[in-house]
């Protein structure tokens, strides 16, 4: 049996010594870390700053709140909205105290310069009780106008709208009802005048009015001496006189007049110098 034989290592390779505990540890270079100037950073916080407050950012932001407030206020209470827009550079006096006359004025106002104040007060003209054509019912709202001119405490050019309503024959056997809407600003020498969309009537109601109305009547060179809402109301107590419109042609006094505002309150506008609307 032959025995197997294992060769040494060469004394080169037996003499070379391999610590176990040592481990080389790689060298990483160090990054630098850069500096920003005080100077830059100061400059870098203006110019974001500058254009944080020089942008209409926060503005809009604002303006955006502001207008999401109001209209929860509004939407609770409609009444707080003729205080909210109030106030401006537009004082406007409305020659009635009837919020039907006063109201669809006020919203136009504010919806056309943004804030305004409207208030009402009473006067009276020189006409028919029930005014017959457009030429009766602006003198009619001239005569409102100069009437509440006399009173004290009137300034001598306030803004004045004064709002008549009339009925016209526009054709053969057909009546309408409108509205005559006058503007007079003195102060800015604006004069605007505007009517109403008509609102039809059965002609048997301005039979009866005619028909009540004496041949003796000091006023009739003007109209009428009973008005068709009396007739109305007379005939269909149910409806009365102030909602007549509504009944008859399904749209109210109100909202006729709110549209015809809008129109008198876009020309005035139109007309004011620039310098006011903000």
């Amino acid at each position: 049996m032959s025995s197997l034989t294992i060769s040494q290592p060469p004394s080169s390779i037996r003499d070379k010594s391999f610590p176990s505990d040592h481990v080389e540890t790689p060298i990483i270079p160090r990054a630098e870390t850069s500096t920003v100037p005080q100077q830059d950073m100061t400059q870098s916080h203006s110019s974001l700053f500058g254009w944080f407050s020089g942008s209409n950012f926060v503005s809009r932001v604002v303006e955006k709140t502001k207008s999401s407030v109001e209209s929860v206020i509004t939407t609770l209470d409609p009444q707080m909205k003729e205080y909210i827009k109030s106030g401006g550079d537009i004082d406007i006096i409305v020659a009635s105290t009837k919020e039907v006359k006063i109201g669809p004025i006020r919203e136009a106002m504010q919806q056309a310069f943004g804030r305004a104040t409207v208030t009402g007060r009473d006067s009276e003209s020189n006409t028919a009780a029930q005014p017959l054509g457009y030429a009766a019912a602006l003198r009619g709202a001239q005569e409102r106008i100069s009437r509440l001119r006399q009173q004290d405490d009137i300034k001598e050019k306030q803004a004045i709208v004064a709002i008549e309503g009339f009925i016209v024959e526009l054709q053969v056997d057909g009546w309408f009802e409108m509205s005559c809407l006058h503007l007079q600003d003195p102060a800015h020498n604006i004069t605007v005048t505007t009517y109403s969309q008509p609102t039809p009537i059965p002609t048997p109601y301005v039979l009866t009015a005619q028909d009540r109305t004496p041949t003796d009547y000091p006023l009739r060179w003007s109209g009428l001496a009973v008005t068709i809402g009396q007739v109305v109301e007379e005939a269909q107590p149910h409806i009365g006189r102030s909602n007549w419109q509504l009944a008859l042609a399904g749209v109210s006094r109100y909202q006729s007049l709110s549209l015809a505002a809008q129109v008198l309150a876009y020309l005035y506008k139109q007309q004011f110098p620039t310098s006011y609307i903000s």
